[in-house]
């Protein structure tokens, strides 16, 4: 759909997905991976969207950013406490 640029086909296929998840014959995860797919390509093809779908753009995009930012803080903290860790191993044993 998006290289045919045929935006009216991707609204269709985001109302199917809206209907899709309501009656739980899709994931909200799937949904939502879905939908981010077409509305960037609605933009991409110079679409403009309403103001509920970049609403719901933008907070996916935030929530997705701050995801983001939680994993690399745990990741940074596992590595912290692993280091401390053999740091303190290495010390016990002399």
């Amino acid at each position: 759909m998006f290289a045919n640029k045929q935006p009216d086909q991707l609204r269709l296929r985001l109302a199917s997905l809206q209907r899709d998840v309501k009656i739980r014959q899709i994931s909200k995860d799937a949904f939502q991976r879905q939908s981010v797919e077409i509305l960037i390509a609605l933009k991409k093809l110079g679409t403009t969207l309403t103001a509920e779908e970049q609403t719901f753009l933008d907070s996916l995009s935030s929530a997705a950013q701050l995801e983001s930012a939680v994993d690399n803080v745990g990741d940074v903290t596992q590595s912290s406490l692993l280091s401390a860790a053999s740091v303190a191993v290495r010390q016990a044993e002399k």
